[in-house]
């Protein structure tokens, strides 16, 4: 059904494509034919000298000014329905594996400080990032990684995230008309704009804009004096060298101070486009009603963002005139026209510095929450997950599946987990591995505030720790057996907290013999037999499973196993009670 939504909205989104594109065409046309007409009509005018004419000449003026406007709003509509296609078509490729050819793969949160991040396919090629991601601001894509990394938890800020994709779940019009504005950023013809946005915050914050009082007084007396002196000059009334004295003490003062006010004017200049598809984002915010406390207080932050980035957009304008040299020029010699605009900008700067950084992370905050709330636009087996905050460690889940795998083709289990070790056996692709990144990238939706893939789903807040794709490292002399021990190592040192924690490790020291790999995978799990602590681990060595009998350690043994059928391997990826009892290898 929800599919459905996106192939109608795709369909009547491409009718109003057509529609504009039609409308641009006949105002194209009407345009020519009444720009034809002025021309007739005004050399009809001056030739004969009628004065009905004239005025019609006028009206025509005023006619042809009239279609341009209309039709620069036409070609922007199309922009818009273009970029709406665009994100509609996205929406749609989530159903399919077209999905792992968006080029946002949100690769470079890849780091060491969150260890689950690769080991959960959070970030990178074909992650829950690239999947899910809507973000297009700088802002936005580092707020996601926030609230799918971070380690500090707060019940209150999730419970809030949570009312806030509720909303955004129930309000795809609204989501769909903020990111079609979105999408228009990766059209930007601007180069390196974040970095460019961020030298105007640093500009703002930090620098302080000043424009002295002596030259505040000469940057409106002499631009007086020199119009006042032009006057006079055509009526004849005072000699030309005066206004020429006039003209090149503006020209000296905008010449001392040319290089000063360039360094400060140019991340002014460079951000205008950016701006202006800000401001879209800020109208189509405040004309929304939100019910949840989390958008209404972004709301409330961002209510004079808009009336603000237009005097900013006025100032810009101001400023790129030093891109036209002889209007530069003119406009120095007439009104010291640079010192006009690090006034204005001065203003603004003092007016604005304490809130601008906030505008656009609120902005940012509305990306996050979007891209959390795509799971549940999509997705059909999705639920609110109850945050339990209870001193014990729980998670509970019916039907849980993995968000990244079609809905068609994923299998799901139930899970019922409490403090203690859960190990898990099973021949060769019958699901082992799958299973801990299921409960893994879940809890991860969860904790973030998004809704998961489960009918039913119940947890504590984890500290998530993994231990699955680890890698040797030549250029350091790093084996994998090497850098297990390492993350090991992390997770032993990281257990001395009384944090609720989640440890999921795949094939436990599978690369050293296997006498050592019992007596080390032992003390391991005996290590983290902890109150605080649900560790799941899959072994292929059966010997682990003969720790469910062992009254000193917590531990139960699950497993997957596979079927034949006409002399091929089958799975059913269903978990089971117990040890696995049969092989695939051989």
């Amino acid at each position: 059904m929800k599919k459905e939504y996106f192939l109608n909205e795709l369909k009547e989104n491409d009718i109003k494509i057509k529609e504009k594109i039609k409308n641009s065409n006949l105002i194209s046309v009407l345009r020519l034919l009444v720009f034809i007409l002025l021309l007739v009509t005004f050399i009809c005018a001056y030739k004969y000298n009628i004065v009905l004419l004239y005025i019609l000449s006028l009206v025509l003026i005023v006619v042809f000014a009239f279609l341009i406007k209309k039709h620069s709003m036409i070609i922007n509509k199309v922009k818009y329905y273009k970029s709406k296609d665009k994100v509609l078509k996205k929406y749609i490729a989530r159903y399919d594996e077209t999905w792992k050819n968006f080029e946002d793969t949100g690769e470079e949160f890849l780091n060491s400080n969150c260890i689950y991040s690769k080991d959960l396919d959070i970030f990178g090629k074909n992650s829950l990032y690239q999947y899910i991601n809507v973000a297009y601001t700088k802002f936005g894509r580092n707020r996601l990684n926030k609230y799918l990394t971070e380690e500090k938890h707060n019940i209150n800020e999730i419970k809030l995230r949570q009312q806030a994709v509720k909303e955004m779940t129930n309000n795809l019009s609204f989501c769909l008309d903020f990111q079609s504005y979105l999408n228009l950023f990766t059209e930007s013809k601007e180069k390196n704009y974040d970095e460019n946005l961020e030298k105007l915050l640093l500009l703002v914050e930090n620098e302080p804009i000043k424009i002295t009082k002596f030259e505040k007084i000469i940057s409106i007396i002499l631009p007086i004096f020199t119009i006042i002196s032009i006057i006079l000059g055509i009526l004849s009334l005072l000699p030309l060298y005066i206004i020429s004295i006039c003209v090149i003490i503006q020209l000296f003062f905008a010449g001392i101070k040319y290089f000063k006010l360039k360094i400060i004017l140019s991340p002014i200049t460079s951000v205008r486009e950016y701006i202006e598809k800000y401001n879209k984002l800020f109208h189509v915010l405040n004309k929304e009603k939100f019910l949840s406390e989390f958008l209404n207080k972004i709301k409330y932050e961002c209510k004079d963002a808009l009336k603000a980035m237009k005097k900013l957009d006025t100032i810009i304008s101001m400023a790129n005139i030093r891109d036209n040299a002889l209007m530069y020029l003119i406009l120095n010699m007439l009104f010291m026209w640079d010192y006009q605009c690090l006034n204005v900008f001065s203003k603004w700067s003092n007016l604005y510095k304490d809130k601008t950084r906030l505008w656009f992370e609120s902005i940012g905050k509305v990306e996050a929450i979007m891209s959390l709330s795509v799971i549940s636009q999509v997705k059909e087996t999705t639920c609110m997950p109850n945050i339990d905050c209870k001193d014990k460690p729980i998670i509970q889940a019916v039907n849980i599946l993995h968000p990244l795998i079609n809905e068609i083709k994923a299998v799901g289990n139930n899970v019922d987990l409490k403090q203690g070790t859960y190990i898990i056996t099973g021949s060769n692709m019958s699901g082992k591995t799958t299973f801990m990144r299921t409960i893994g990238i879940n809890l991860v939706l969860a904790i973030a505030g998004a809704q998961v893939c489960a009918n039913r789903f119940t947890s504590s807040i984890f500290n998530i720790f993994t231990s699955m794709r680890l890698e040797d490292n030549i250029g350091e002399g790093i084996s994998t057996f090497y850098a297990e021990i390492n993350r090991i190592k992390e997770i032993i040192d990281s257990s001395t907290k009384l944090d609720n924690m989640i440890v999921l490790i795949d094939e436990i020291f599978k690369g050293t013999n296997y006498s050592d790999r019992i007596i080390c995978a032992k003390k391991i799990i005996e290590r983290l037999n902890k109150s605080n602590i649900i560790d799941i681990v899959t072994t292929h060595d059966f010997d682990l499973c003969d720790l469910e009998n062992d009254s000193n350690i917590k531990a139960k043994n699950y497993h997957f196993t596979e079927y034949y059928e006409n002399k091929n391997i089958k799975f059913d990826y269903k978990i089971k009670d117990g040890r696995c009892t049969t092989t695939n290898a051989q």
